[in-house]
């Protein structure tokens, strides 16, 4: 993050004007991944989406849900 793009975003129609902390947050002070960088990261976000869906919209309840991302990033890392 540049001071141009944190300008920019913070000049941005709808961005809240009356407070410093606002602005202050586009500036980070650690970036850090979500998940790690791997070739099938793409297939395993797919599969933790669904099963965090599911868990969501009470298709599935908690402990079922964790157990079908273990499954299913399992069975996408043993490819």
């Amino acid at each position: 993050m540049t001071d141009e793009v944190a300008n920019l975003v913070s000049a941005t129609e709808g961005f809240p004007k009356d407070d410093e902390t606002s602005v202050d947050a586009l500036n980070t002070a650690n970036l850090y991944l979500e998940m790690p960088v791997h070739p099938k990261s793409s297939e395993i976000e797919t599969a933790l989406n669904e099963a965090h869906d599911a868990i969501m919209t009470g298709s599935n309840t908690h402990d079922d849900g964790i157990a079908q991302m273990d499954e299913q990033v399992s069975a996408i890392l043993a490819e």
